[in-house]
């Protein structure tokens, strides 16, 4: 596996593995997707938030605290600093006073007379030093992501960082940032990871933020063992960095270990989660968590803490509460929860919904519920056939033979049934049940001949099974005729009898 090793400011990571999980997580797309759109509207603040002379005394001021070795920046020359000047001009009209125009207020820029000025710069590049030429490709940067065009814009800023000698860090900083956000942009991976990297190398204040982003990267190369890692370093730096922690990156976290399936620390996200934002997503996970670990009786407990708590108020959250209690055995009490989501009118009484109640009275041997809400679930189901089999199958169990055969009946005419055979079985058994001998020999008779035309072995079983039955019937057609025979024997002697008295 994959190691990251942290030494000083320095952070260097073996190359990655992929996860087996194609795409993760909905939580983990939705994150890669928002951070795209975001890294989209990169020119603000790198390219074009202080302008010339802002961003070279923010720089300076920077530099001043910079314990790196030292860097002799080359000064702009006057000639480059006008030429520069009317590019922003252009690119960044100001009022009289000073003050940047809203760009819904500037109208459509000429960008084509800006793109002139960077040129004419550019074609007289031996007269630029170092700095003047950074300046440059970082000010054709901005113009290209103006124009939408992020080849253009990463070509500048690589060539920006040709020039690193001769620029402060904080540009170069800058540089190395938004060149691994543009490749993130392009989804090209490897190359965000490799820049984002060479940031913090460089970098000599690294905060939670920068170790969030990297992790993004581990999201999107579906590396999910060094996302981990590193959202770990985020949470841990804000901590020490005394700084908020986002509720999104235990998210992250959550997501992670989730798709590895590390369910000791599912639970303990959770449960840090639970106390942080007590969100009934939260129990939940700490609830599967449970289950994954067979401790049906803490999952139980969980969910029975969510649903006293009042967290459960939307229909998915009380069916989703339904299944889980299902899951642990406790059917009845899943059958309880969607009785109280259809009182309180949370949960609509529907088809699907009224399956669920009937199933889980069913493995709760409440057969007589079970009938009842299969009955309404079958009256407008596209599923009708199948119900309308199982209630078959319960007014078997329950020695309701009359109602068995009826029920086995309406399937069939319904048609579309997952098992035909096992239910022309079922009624059946029903009329052999109800001593309607004559029926249940049509019935094994014509479905005997359709199983022997089949080479499954599930058919081939029923097939033996339909000759229990029919040798049974033929027994019991005997029985009955010996029966009548004595009975009618009886009679003819007590006849004779009277006759003779």
């Amino acid at each position: 596996m994959e190691t990251i090793e942290i030494q000083s400011n320095r952070i260097e990571s073996m190359p990655t593995v992929t996860s087996s999980a194609r795409f993760g997580p909905p939580l983990i797309r939705g994150l890669t997707i928002g951070l795209t759109v975001l890294f989209l509207q990169l020119g603000v603040g790198f390219f074009n938030g202080t302008g010339l002379v802002g961003g070279q005394v923010a720089l300076a001021q920077t530099a001043t605290e910079d314990p790196r070795p030292k860097r002799n920046v080359p000064t702009m020359s006057s000639e480059t600093y006008d030429r520069l000047a009317k590019f922003y001009e252009i690119m960044s009209p100001t009022d009289d006073e000073g003050n940047v125009i809203p760009l819904e207020e500037v109208g459509e820029r000429d960008l084509p007379a800006a793109q002139k000025i960077l040129d004419n710069l550019l074609a007289r590049h031996r007269r630029l030093n170092g700095n003047e030429m950074a300046q440059v490709h970082r000010n054709y940067a901005w113009l290209a992501q103006e124009m939408d065009d992020i080849d253009l814009a990463i070509e500048h800023l690589l060539k920006l960082l040709d020039y690193r000698e001769n620029i402060n860090y904080v540009l170069e900083e800058m540089a190395l940032s938004n060149v691994s956000k543009l490749y993130f942009t392009q989804e090209n991976y490897e190359q965000a990871l490799d820049y984002a990297l060479q940031h913090l190398d460089l970098k000599i204040n690294e905060g939670p933020n920068d170790y969030v982003y990297v992790a993004q990267i581990y999201i999107a190369m579906e590396d999910y063992e060094n996302t981990k890692i590193w959202i770990k370093l985020a949470i841990t730096t804000a901590e020490e960095q005394m700084k908020p922690i986002k509720e999104y990156w235990y998210e992250i976290l959550l997501a992670s270990v989730s798709v590895l399936e590390q369910w000791d620390e599912v639970l303990d996200v959770a449960k840090t989660c639970i106390v942080r934002y007590g969100k009934l997503k939260y129990w939940l996970s700490m609830a599967q968590s449970y289950m994954q670990l067979d401790d049906e009786e803490n999952a139980l407990y969980t969910l029975e803490c969510a649903h006293t708590a009042g967290l459960l108020d939307k229909d998915k959250e009380f069916t989703n509460y339904a299944s889980m209690l299902a899951l642990t055995g406790a059917a009845i009490r899943a059958a309880a929860v969607l009785e109280e989501g259809l009182e309180s009118e949370i949960l609509k009484r529907d088809t699907k919904l009224l399956k669920w109640l009937a199933q889980y009275y069913q493995i709760s041997f409440e057969q007589e519920l079970a009938i009842k809400n299969y009955k309404l679930a079958a009256e407008d189901s596209d599923d009708a056939g199948n119900l309308w089999a199982r209630l078959a199958q319960l007014h078997n169990e329950l020695g309701q033979f009359t109602e068995c055969i009826e029920a086995a009946e309406t399937a069939l005419d319904l048609g579309d049934l997952n098992q035909p055979n096992r239910v022309w079985l079922t009624k059946g058994s029903c009329e052999f049940s109800a001593e309607e001998y004559g029926a249940a020999k049509t019935t094994f008779t014509d479905l005997r001949k359709e199983l022997l035309r089949s080479d499954e072995e599930s058919d081939q079983a029923l097939a033996l099974i339909t000759r229990s039955y029919l040798k049974s019937i033929e027994v019991e057609q005997e029985r009955i005729l010996h029966e009548q025979q004595v009975r009618a024997d009886e009679l003819a002697y007590e006849e004779e009898k009277r006759k003779r008295s």
